[in-house]
This record gives C-alpha cells, structure tokens and sequence, in this order.
C-alpha cells in the first residue's frame, strides 16, 4: 500500500467549532485517507496491475485526437495502440539514418498518387493511431484528418 501526502498540516491553535482541528478534520476523513499532524496522507488500496481487465474501458481514437488537440499529452512521446496510451521509444541515430534512405529512395521510385509520411499519425482503426517509422499513403490533403488507408507501413525495431 502506497501513501501520498495530500496538504500540510493546519498548524497549532487552529480549531473549529468542535475543538482542535484535529478531531474535526478525522471525523471528515474519507476512507482511503487519514489524518496525522503533517496533514492528510492518502492511502492507494488498489494498484493498476490489481484492475480486472474487463473494466478498463480502451480510449478510441476519435477522443485520443482531441486530448492531443486539447494539449492534454504536451511534451509526451505517445502512441494509441489497442486503447491504450504507449510511451514512444526515442531513436538512435543508426535507427534514423535507416529511416531517412528508406524515405528518399521510396519517395525517387513512387508514383505521383502516393506520398511517403515519416513519424506521422496514422488512423489504423477505432482504437490505434500508430506513428510508423514511415508510411505510403494516397497523396491527398491530410490537414483535417490522418490517413487510413496506406500501401505500405514499416515500423523498425
């Protein structure tokens, strides 16, 4: 069981109409939290690795993309993958260089109708929205939506 410190302890000589605060503040306590003379300390009972699976609802991609509009993942490297929020690996430079050929030399041999997409969403279904290392996508204009539909994906290790 883990415990947070939740706010600093009032001070002495702080009452209420009962008398110390103290006693007050323990008779409002809910459960899961306590009182002590540093303050409210909260007390997790149950842990992430605790929740049955059938109760964690996935986030579909349709709410991810205004969280990101929102600002709400400001600084995070994320992906959607299944519903759920993925933390992003950064890449080497052995990584990035391979990226980057692959790119130029798709993008040199590809038909006018195809556009190569390097690190950019990609709307695979209902629930993930991958950022492939890159993608081969229809050209059309992607500033309202992402793409769906795409002739090839690669994604490197």
């Amino acid at each position: 069981m883990s415990q947070a410190h939740f706010c600093e302890d009032p001070g002495p000589g702080v009452h209420s109409a009962r008398g110390p605060m103290e006693p007050f503040w323990w008779a409002l306590t809910p459960p899961g939290m306590r009182w002590s003379r540093r303050g409210f300390t909260i007390e997790v009972m149950l842990q992430p690795s605790e929740i049955a699976p059938e109760r964690v609802r996935p986030l579909r991609r349709t709410e991810y993309d205004l969280l990101v509009v929102a600002g709400a993942f400001e600084g995070e490297r994320l992906e959607l993958l299944s519903g759920a929020l993925v933390e992003m690996t950064l890449q080497g430079t052995r990584h990035s260089e391979s990226v980057a050929r692959l790119c130029r030399l798709l993008t040199r041999g590809l038909p006018d109708q195809y556009v190569v997409r390097a690190h950019s969403p990609f709307a695979a279904t209902d629930d993930s929205e991958p950022e492939p290392d890159l993608a081969v996508v229809p050209d059309e204009d992607y500033s309202a939506r992402h793409p769906s539909t795409a002739f090839l994906v690669v994604e490197g290790g």
